[in-house]
């Protein structure tokens, strides 16, 4: 716990105290306290002799109460216990009035000590008073806690549009919604009953909430029509186990909703009330990723750090993320200014004003780039801006190789040149054997980071981070899904038999971190975390989410595999060619150093590719891409 004299005396305001509902509160309270010490310390004066105390020690009664009486009075507002809103009575709370109390039974023991018993209760009453008055005012604080939360629950019950739900779940997430449901009127919810797996919970009571069977009891119309809702409080359970439930509150035909994932909880950046839709990330198997935290801290804590691309949903997430590790400065680059807007004010509102500078800039941009390196500096590089689409780049692959290959080289070499110390490049798990443009390009960038590293390698750490399709990012299959379903259908996968290794935006840009603060020099670290999943099954399992029955109230067809595109894109490396590292989600690809062209050989075919991006066919500009990517298995027209 902070020492409360730290920042008391700066913002302590007169005016603010004694004025409006502050300083009723105020008022009150003190009025309270004050009784509260004067009772237990009379009290404990009774109880030490028995009810019948001295005369020669009641004349000495008067000189401690003038006293100790405001001594105590001080403490509890030195650690701010006239302030808080009376409806709230936590565990902060009860720590900071035992703490003002026992440092005032402390100044009591040392007035005993130094000056005697005419100046300080005897040793006895000073314990028996610390107990007092500690039970009185917490007493007195939980009395007025249940007092307001009454007066709530009756306000809410008159204003009506009280939404009556049952929680699945009966760990700490579901114990914690139940309490802030009761607590915040404003969610306009009110907990009726919990449902749990386990048999020996059946009968017993939560929060005064009755447990009252498994979740299959919601089946039962007798108790689904005493619901409007039900809130699905299990973040850590089984993915299988998840759709089992969604499949019954479907047939049952009660509305439903979800808390964050155990992820978004940990790293808090949501409350357990923060209820949002099920989404398909809930019906994979997940596992929770173990990050280094500390390590992570060290890497990124009073740091300089840039993200480009940060109006997309990895540079989002990871600015997200970011700033939960304390550090100097993040600087936000996106060529899409109403997209860096966007993230801006999310942001903001999530307290980061101080701390971000949203940079409009295009990495292409030379001038731009070189600017705002020398301006600011930063020391930690995360590159995530890129052309992601790979059916459009197929068809124009200079623009994929312009922006992607020449637009990362040219940011690399900008930041070994301005002094950063890391560069992450975000790769794609289609680089191992590349069958399209985008996996060419990529490929072709982490032979160049590794070619500079090789030049210079005590200068900047670059690292190259391959991961797969990114479940729900702007663009991906799963985000063409959505609105297929929302404009009603059909919904068009490219295969019937179509399957894709897909990973959570949470997960990669957390295992992005962790890579930036244990990468060596010149790795190419694959995230070894992704499904491979039947496009086919998801599709279905969205339809589901939505209320519909595929095939049913809407279709799903196969248009037939995308130019450059496999039936089958899981993309692992073979065990040869990998070796583990200290994370188990965490696989480093081998490196070959001799393989490497040298920067001169590379920086001479970089300036070729830009001499036919624009006057050659497509065909030929995949041929010649595949010179320097020998694995490249081009789809020619």
């Amino acid at each position: 716990m902070d020492w409360p004299l730290r920042s008391y005396f700066s913002d302590w305001d007169v005016k603010r105290r004694f004025s409006g509902a502050t300083g009723t509160r105020f008022v009150f309270l003190l009025a309270a306290y004050s009784l509260i010490c004067i009772a237990s310390l009379w009290l404990a004066y009774q109880l030490r002799f028995d009810f019948a105390v001295p005369s020669s020690v009641r004349e000495d009664m008067l000189v401690v109460f003038l006293w100790v009486i405001p001594v105590k009075l001080l403490l509890i507002e030195l650690f701010r216990q006239f302030d808080p809103v009376l409806s709230f009575y936590s565990t902060p709370d009860l720590i900071k009035i035992f703490s003002a109390l026992a440092l005032a039974s402390a100044a009591m023991l040392a007035v005993y000590f130094f000056l005697g018993i005419d100046y300080s209760p005897p040793r006895g009453v000073i314990l028996a008073d610390l107990f007092l008055s500690f039970g009185g005012i917490s007493t007195f604080r939980l009395l007025l806690r249940i007092r307001y939360q009454q007066r709530d629950a009756r306000n809410r019950q008159e204003n009506g549009n009280l939404r009556r739900v049952g929680i699945i779940g009966t760990g700490d997430a579901a114990a914690n919604l139940v309490k802030e449901l009761f607590h915040r009127p404003s969610l306009k919810r009110k907990p009726v009953a919990f449902f749990d797996e386990n048999p020996d919970r059946h009968g017993s009571r939560i929060h005064d909430l009755p447990i009252i069977g498994p979740p299959e009891a919601l089946l039962d119309e007798s108790i689904r029509r005493r619901l409007d809702e039900v809130i699905i409080a299990m973040p850590g359970a089984p993915a299988k186990r998840i759709r089992e439930i969604i499949g019954l509150l479907q047939q049952a035909r009660i509305r439903f909703t979800t808390v964050p994932s155990m992820h978004q909880l940990a790293t808090g950046e949501f409350r357990v009330s923060q209820l949002r839709s099920v989404g398909v990330e809930d019906l994979l198997e997940t596992n929770p990723v173990p990050l280094s935290r500390d390590a992570i801290r060290q890497c990124l804590s009073a740091k300089t750090v840039l993200v480009t691309g940060a109006g997309g949903s990895i540079g989002a997430e990871l600015s997200r993320r970011i700033l939960l590790e304390d550090p100097a400065q993040l600087l936000l680059v996106e060529q899409c200014e109403v997209q860096l807007f966007q993230v801006e004010q999310d942001l903001i509102q999530r307290g980061h004003r101080e701390r971000i500078v949203p940079l409009v800039g295009n990495i292409l941009d030379a001038g731009r780039m070189e600017n705002i390196f020398r301006e600011h500096r930063p020391e930690v590089v995360f590159h995530a801006a890129a052309h992601k689409h790979a059916v459009m780049m197929e068809h124009q692959p200079g623009e994929a190789i312009r922006n992607n290959i020449l637009g990362t080289i040219q940011l690399a070499q900008t930041a070994r040149k301005y002094g950063a110390k890391r560069f992450v490049f975000t790769s794609t798990d289609s680089a191992l054997k590349p069958s399209d443009v985008m996996g060419a390009a990529k490929r072709l960038i982490e032979i160049g980071l590794q070619t500079l590293q090789r030049e210079a390698p005590d200068q900047t750490r670059f690292v190259s981070v391959r991961f797969g399709h990114a479940l729900g990012s702007t663009g991906s299959f799963i985000d063409t899904f959505s609105r297929q379903i929302a404009n009603g259908g059909p919904v068009r996968i490219s295969h019937p038999e179509a399957v894709r290794q897909v990973v959570s935006v949470a997960e990669t840009c957390s295992l992005l971190l962790e890579c930036a603060a244990f990468a060596q020099a010149g790795d190419i670290l694959y995230l070894d975390t992704g499904q491979a999943i039947p496009v086919r099954d998801l599709a279905r399992q969205m339809i589901e989410l939505s209320g519909l029955r595929p095939e049913i109230d809407l279709q799903i067809e196969s248009v037939g595999l995308r130019p450059g595109g496999d039936i089958v894109e899981v993309f692992r490396p073979d065990a040869d060619r990998a070796e583990a590292t200290h994370h188990p989600n965490i696989l480093r690809l081998r490196r070959d150093d001799g393989t490497l062209p040298s920067l001169q050989e590379y920086e001479t075919f970089l300036t070729e590719l830009r001499k036919i991006l624009y006057q050659s066919d497509p065909d030929q500009i995949k041929l010649r891409l595949r010179h320097f990517v020998p694995e490249y298995s081009p789809h020619l027209d």
